[in-house]
């Protein structure tokens, strides 16, 4: 997916939408926008370092250019990817340790869901206060 991604630039063409969408917000919505573009970009390329050689050095320079802090933007990209790791199935760690304990998929994904909403709220709480903070 990523190199196709890559190679139709259809990568390139997100992240220019989702930063002309962000550029001029204040700093909460620009933080839950980034937090909910990471968590979708974790999708569609489940390659951590793979994702942020495409979409740090736009979106870090994007929170620069705005007067925001670019080191938020690293914590914003390693919560949205953290918490969609837990339940991507493209993550052989997840489907090799469900494998092991004969745990459905299904079954986990409505086990984790939850917590996950639970993550995902105090990540956005504490991204938007750092954001904030060190602005």
């Amino acid at each position: 997916m990523f190199v196709l991604m890559q190679s139709t630039h259809i990568d390139a063409l997100i992240l220019d939408r989702a930063a002309s969408a962000l550029r001029g917000t204040n700093p909460i919505i620009f933080v839950i926008g980034s937090y909910i573009l990471y968590l979708l970009l974790s999708f569609l390329i489940p390659s951590t370092s793979g994702l942020a050689s495409v979409s740090i050095p736009v979106m870090g320079g994007l929170a620069a250019a705005i007067g925001l802090s670019p080191e938020i933007m690293i914590m914003i990209f390693s919560a949205g990817c953290g918490l969609v790791n837990l339940v991507t199935p493209t993550s052989g760690v997840v489907m090799g340790e469900l494998q092991m304990s004969k745990v459905d998929y299904t079954t986990w994904v409505k086990f984790v869901t939850k917590p996950m909403i639970i993550i995902a709220l105090l990540n956005i709480v504490i991204l938007s206060a750092s954001m904030l903070i060190f602005k």
